[in-house]
């Protein structure tokens, strides 16, 4: 946790949890406390707060780059060296040097809760009078940060809620230049990109009915809103909106359905869309639009990017309706169509038998016209000589608007080659692609010299640089690869243009010259230094049982290696080289379920994953370079995956083997499964592998779901973890033939992990994320006598698994899960090095600790770590000697992931104005908090049909510091979403105005510091779940030494 770097001096604490008033905490305006590990109220704490991770340790990311696919790049408007970039795996990063340093990358996701959110972010802007002040909007949901980007924080949570099931798309935003209180918010989802388009779905399906064709509205930062969809079309999703430099009341609107421009400030809205409508449907699909303002002629450009609409002529012929690539230069009443230098000769990219390639044509245009048979598009569609590719972005530089850029990516659009990023230097009447992968430019270079260049480019040359993937994936094969490029941005002052493509994301600094990736270096032939941003989805961290050689498994480039070799002393760089071992790419997803042979370790066997061996039984006699298929175990589709997990290798006989498959995942990425239900649960083989049987007697649930195997240290007895609300522990002594189940703690059935330690300590972890507490307890337990007894070990709600160090068992790491019982607090590795005597939480570094799939101690080292992450690859933790879990300080915060606070006040500095939260303390007696204002009468606290919930509900005492008489203070009080508060009326919202101006507030009784206050009966109430406390300091006679001692007990 990056956040609370130090509490203020002045703050003071009543106690280890109560909340202590930091007026500005690196800009963050939030009520923290802190907790001490090993005490009662850390366990109170892991219920009921946020705490925050320590900050003595840190994870360090070591990932070997990047893999997957990626979410958009955002640049700061304002400092050229703050760069933002989101990841699919939803992990979010930042470089503050300009991707300058190697260790550039540092992790902006929320390390303590869950990380993922701002991931799913389609647009970041930032202030132009507060450099530090940004909002993101996401899927979810608003998001604020105060410190430039490092911390991030649900924003306006009251109009757009973060809780799943009420959380209102968000897709475009625009802070106003001149005043940031303004800002305009448009709902949707246009920026998703899930669904590629076809003639039947050429706009993206609301299946969730989420609101559309509205722009959201605040004139006060945020505090309230309104909405305006006067003249938007009812379906239409926002994509962006851009506010007239030197006139704000003029809005320039991207929707889904076309170009609107309102001229009221947002109250209503006009529609721009002559001669880019479907000639035969009249509708407009628009996938984006670009704007430019030129300070100097105050010429206003639009350029939009419309779906291109293929359709045949009478031969057959593939030919197109509409779409391409339009301009306006009069604020968009015509639009100029760009698409004649957009055409596509298509000769050079058709195959040797004059058909469409296997990446392009063939599959892109018959998915388009709902064609699955790659063989019959060509003979159902005649390919023309000249074809418009479907654009889906739009660029316009910054410092140059006739520098336009469109990208065009095919493999995930149903397109055509070329794919990569057009760039025009003339306002769009010639292009030429900058972005130049595949052979196919130098095998064709007579028809790449005869296209249009300007005069420093060289078509016939590769300019693209990407990382070590070229070297195992087939998806660069062919002459011109469909690399899928997404989400192109260009920075603040025009020298910097950012892509992804494929797992690489890449950058020019050249004007789209060269391409290059930033986020690894090769420091030797195919050894590898992430730099900080990785998107490697890490599923397991292991070790050769003779050699203690740490090994790590990608879930889509196999099995890696640290390199202790080379030499990289050169390099400043936290990070460690690492290699694929596996490089032939000959099994690309090992999955979970792997092992060692107890007597050969050049020996390793796996269940595989997904993609290709998929559901096989494989073996490797080279540690891993060389694989062979043993078995197929399940016949799967391509879009299917095999979730195995514990594959055990009995060490009293080699051949006998077992794995476990659950009904779902936990800890995983999740991915089809379709596998029939008595193919659940253990499986076992006693010939190598060749055969396969389910070994399930015994287990009551049907279908079993058993998440972990373990064997007892002579590998006599196995054990089984069967999950939810009718799982439990399992045993067997007769190699699985039969099951008994075990006895454990009281109310606990979800069992998800199963560890035997050297001693022979049974571990458990237990709980579960979205079943009702009643039949699902969760914890980390313990038993030293084969279960007859146990002990609970960690407390929390859902605990996914265990990591015991081997070589030390008082030492361990828990990994819980988000608990819908206590609205996702807490996620993340919490660590003890007293057997659980006290923990500290260890998210430090990890920006989605909720995604961690393993911790592992060193074997060698005491003070080294491991772990992987499903959304962020693999981290190395170095602990200082000796280190201790016990009496270490956390700081807390009054909130979590279920109800943030709002955050009414975006420059703290501006004002007196603090924010509590009213919070459940019911073990704290009122009797022990004095001064204290007693709420009498006027209030009735209630409950929102949540039993666990007291009806005792308490804000802490706390101290505002040097108020002066006249001096306004407003405090504003937040309420958990398990409450709601009614007046006599039963009216949900009270403003309480407290002064000591009695004839203005005449309802209002005020005797300062200690006494009542009484609630104006007459004051309009609303829906909202704030209380808001404004008073002046009066001048009076009672000694308060300049500060407000306060706290409040509702009744």
């Amino acid at each position: 946790m990056k956040l609370f770097k130090k509490l203020m001096a002045s703050a003071m604490i009543f106690s280890s949890s109560l909340p202590i008033l930091a007026t500005n905490i690196e800009g963050m305006p939030f009520v923290t406390g802190s907790v001490i590990s090993g005490t009662e109220q850390f366990e109170e704490d892991l219920q009921t707060r946020r705490i925050n991770s320590t900050e003595e340790i840190e994870w360090i990311q070591i990932s070997a780059g990047s893999q997957g696919g990626a979410d958009p790049t955002f640049f700061h408007p304002t400092d050229p060296d703050y760069i933002y970039v989101l990841q699919n795996m939803k992990t979010s990063y930042m470089s503050t040097d300009n991707m300058s340093s190697i260790d550039t990358w540092e992790t902006i996701s929320d390390e303590d809760t869950y990380g993922p959110s701002l991931s799913m972010a389609h647009q970041m802007q930032f202030s132009l009078q507060n450099e530090n002040y940004g909002i993101a909007v996401t899927e979810t949901g608003l998001f604020v940060t105060y410190d430039k980007g490092k911390n991030w924080r649900p924003f306006a949570e009251h109009q757009f809620s973060h809780q799943w099931t009420e959380t209102i798309p968000t897709s475009a935003l625009a802070i106003d230049r001149i005043n940031d209180d303004i800002m305009y918010v448009g709902a949707g989802g246009m920026w998703l990109g899930k669904i590629a388009r076809t003639d039947k779905n050429r706009q993206e399906p609301n299946k969730n009915e989420a609101p559309r064709g509205v722009i959201y509205k605040t004139l006060d930062g945020g505090k309230t809103w309104t909405e305006h969809s006067n003249g938007l079309p009812e379906n239409a999703e926002i994509g962006h909106i851009f506010i007239h430099p030197k006139k704000p009341n003029i809005l320039y609107v991207a929707t889904s359905h076309g170009v609107f421009i309102s001229e009221d400030a947002g109250n209503t809205y006009q529609s721009r869309n002559d001669s880019l409508a479907d000639p035969i449907s009249n509708e407009v699909y628009l996938r984006d639009m670009a704007f430019h303002y030129d300070w100097e002629t105050e010429q206003v450009t639009l350029v939009t990017a419309l779906l291109t609409i293929w359709a045949k002529d009478e031969n057959s012929t593939l030919t197109h309706t509409s779409g391409g690539v339009y301009k306006s230069l009069d604020e968009g009443k015509t639009w100029v169509s760009l698409n004649e230098g957009l055409m596509v000769d298509y000769a050079p990219f058709r195959d040797t038998n004059g058909s469409g390639t296997v990446q392009g044509y063939n599959v892109g245009i018959g998915k388009w016209f709902g064609i699955n048979n790659r063989n019959q598009t060509a003979e159902e569609i005649k390919i023309p000589e000249k074809l418009l590719p479907s654009f889906t972005e739009v660029e316009i530089n910054p410092q140059n608007p006739d520098i336009l850029y469109v990208v065009n990516c095919g493999r995930k659009e149903n397109g055509v080659e070329p794919e990569g990023v057009w760039i025009s230097e003339d306002g769009g009447a010639n292009w030429f692609n900058s972005t130049r992968i595949g052979v196919g430019y130098q095998e064709n270079s007579e028809y790449w010299k005869s296209q249009y260049a300007p005069s420093d480019v060289d078509l016939t040359t590769r300019n693209v640089y990407v990382g070590g993937e070229e070297d195992w994936s087939w998806m660069f094969d062919g002459s011109y690869p469909m690399l899928a490029y997404q989400c192109l941005n260009v920075s603040p002052d025009g020298k910097t243009l950012m892509i992804h493509v494929f797992k690489s994301r890449i950058a020019s600094r050249n004007g789209g010259r060269t391409w290059t990736q930033v986020d690894a270096i090769e420091v030797a032939d195919d050894v590898w230094i992430g730099r900080g941003d990785s998107n490697v989805p890490g599923k397991y961290v292991f070790s050769n049982p003779d050699t203690d050689e740490v090994l790590f498994i990608s879930g889509e480039t196999g099995l890696w290696k640290l390199n202790t070799e080379v030499d990289y002393s050169h390099l400043d760089t936290e990070a460690i080289p690492m290699e694929r071992i596996d490089i032939e790419n000959q099994v690309s997803c090992p999955g979970a379920a792997i092992a060692f042979h107890p007597e050969d370790s050049n020996t390793i066997y796996c269940v595989v994953d997904r993609l290709d061996h998929r559901g096989e039984f494989m073996k490797s006699t080279n540690r891993g370079q060389d694989w062979e298929s043993i078995s197929k175990i399940f016949d799967v589709d391509m879009s299917e995956s095999i979730k195995a997990y514990s594959l055990l290798i009995d060490k009293n006989n080699p051949d006998t083997m077992y794995f476990a498959i659950p009904v779902k995942t936990i800890n995983d990425t999740k991915s089809k499964m379709s596998l029939e239900d008595e193919k659940r649960g253990v499986y076992k083989t006693t010939d190598g592998g060749v055969t396969w049987n389910v070994m399930n007697n015994g287990i009551d649930a049907f279908p079993a779901d058993i998440n972990a195997l373990a064997f007892s240290n002579d590998h006599k007895t196995i054990y089984a973890a069967s999950m939810r609300e009718n799982g439990g522990l399992y045993q067997s002594i007769d190699g699985a033939q039969n099951w008994t189940k075990m006895q454990i703690p009281e109310g606990v059935n979800s069992v998800n992990d199963i560890t035997v330690a050297p001693s022979g300590r049974i571990i458990i972890s237990t709980g579960f994320g979205t079943s009702d507490p009643e039949l699902c307890e969760g914890g980390m337990y313990y038993s030293d006598d084969n279960g007859a007894t146990w002990t609970q070990g960690f407390s929390g709600r859902f605990i996914i698994d265990t990591a015991v160090d081997p070589n030390n068992e008082d030492r361990m790491v828990i990994t819980m899960g988000g608990s819908g019982v206590v609205g996702g607090l807490n996620e993340g590795m919490f660590m003890t090095t007293d057997s659980g005597a006290s923990w500290i939480k260890i998210n430090n570094g990890i920006g989605n600790p909720n995604r961690t799939t393993e911790v592992m101690f060193d074997p060698v080292d005491p003070n080294v770590m491991w772990a992987s992450s499903y959304a962020s690859g693999f981290y190395k933790m170095v602990l200082p000697e000796g280190y201790s879990s016990s009496e270490k300080v956390m700081t807390t915060e009054d909130f979590d992931i279920s109800e943030l606070p709002i955050f009414d006040v975006l420059h703290p500095e501006q004002a007196i104005e603090k924010t509590y939260s009213i919070i459940n303390l019911n073990s704290i007696s009122s009797d022990n908090i004095q001064p204290y204002v007693n709420v009498k009468n006027n209030l009735e606290v209630a409950l929102m049909q949540d039993k666990r919930i007291p009806t005792n509900c308490l804000v802490i005492p706390t101290t505002i510091n040097d108020i002066e008489a006249g001096k306004i203070v407003n405090l504003l009080i937040k309420f958990q979403d398990d409450y709601y508060i009614k007046n006599g009326k039963g009216e949900t919202k009270i403003t309480v105005t407290v002064t000591n101006n009695i004839e203005a507030n005449k309802n209002i009784e005020i005797i300062v510091p200690t006494a009542s206050i009484t609630f104006m009966d007459d004051t309009p109430l609303g829906e909202l779940k704030t209380a808001t406390l404004k008073f002046i300091m009066p001048e009076t006679d009672v000694d308060i030494s300049k500060d407000l001692n306060f706290s409040f007990n509702l009744n």
